[in-house]
């Protein structure tokens, strides 16, 4: 990449405005780069249309699909991947209020809030789709190439909650009963990722990048992290975690190739992407253990 003029600074400013110092303001901004990962450069290097050939087939039969030979017939022009002209690294500015509270001598809490703005992000733009039914370049199927014009905007709440009575340690001359060796932990966020695409070699299923911008990939609304540990008795640890997840976004496509390029990404009219949502998902994981010391 020819994309040497990345500058990214960074600042921030931490204020406790009470001598308890019981409370503490937080602000910072700053602009952050992505690097560009490793797989995609090998993609660009390796499926070239030469080094390795992706190959699609018209119409395979079903369940039984015909031996390779036999199905040249069929097959189209090998597709390539590439590294765009002027490619750049996708660059993020990010910035941040959040405020750290005791609220007691053994709880404390913390709320942040953050917006990132992602600007030359990554998308997939075919350089020899179909136009009247001909490809531009006979020779190859598909050519993606891999631009950095797409975007994303990103808002995010995150709440913490730590409550700490007391030291857990296994620590076999303290008293066999203390209420104080426990530690709860409580976390959830709230966040919302809009974006225009769906990564590097993902190609829109229209010509209008701006009607592509919907949730992201990512875009899990709410996560809850709740974990409680304790060692009331003394050699007895006993641990308890929940983590829970709202659902990721998905898109309804026909499952058609209405344009005819063999990407089979198509919507239907009207219908945006990742409009629809999976389940909530759980996970509960309870632990137990027993410690001793032989003399």
């Amino acid at each position: 990449m020819r994309d040497y003029d990345n500058v990214a600074p960074r600042f921030g400013v931490t204020w406790s405005p009470f001598a308890s110092g019981g409370t503490t303001l937080r602000s910072s901004w700053g602009i952050f780069y992505d690097w560009l990962q490793n797989n995609i450069y090998e993609q660009t290097v390796r499926v070239d249309g030469f080094r390795q050939q992706e190959l699609d087939i018209f119409s395979p039969s079903y369940p039984n699909p015909p031996a390779f030979g036999d199905a040249f017939g069929n097959v189209a022009a090998a597709n390539r991947y590439l590294l765009g002209d002027g490619l750049r690294l996708p660059r993020n500015k990010r910035v941040s209020v959040g405020i750290d509270q005791r609220l007691a001598s053994r709880l404390q809490s913390t709320v942040t809030y953050s917006h990132t703005q992602g600007t030359t992000v990554l998308r997939g733009l075919n350089l020899n789709a179909p136009v009247g039914g001909l490809r531009p370049e006979p020779l190859f199927g598909n050519v993606v190439a891999v631009v950095s014009d797409a975007g994303s905007r990103q808002h995010q709440v995150q709440v913490n909650l730590t409550a700490n009575p007391g030291a857990l340690l296994p620590a076999f001359n303290a008293s066999r009963i203390n209420f104080k060796r426990a530690t709860l932990f409580f976390n959830y966020t709230f966040a919302r990722l809009e974006n225009n695409t769906d990564g590097a070699f993902s190609v829109p299923s229209t010509s209008d990048l701006a009607a592509e911008w919907g949730p992201g990939a990512g875009d899990v609304r709410h996560r809850l992290n709740i974990q409680f540990n304790n060692q009331l008795v003394r050699t007895l640890m006993v641990s308890f975690n929940l983590n829970a997840l709202s659902g990721s976004p998905y898109t309804i496509r026909t499952g058609l190739d209405d344009n005819g390029d063999l990407i089979f990404n198509d919507r239907a009219a009207g219908v945006g992407r990742n409009t629809e949502r999976a389940a909530w998902q759980w996970t509960i994981n309870p632990t137990v253990g027993y410690s001793w010391a032989s003399r």
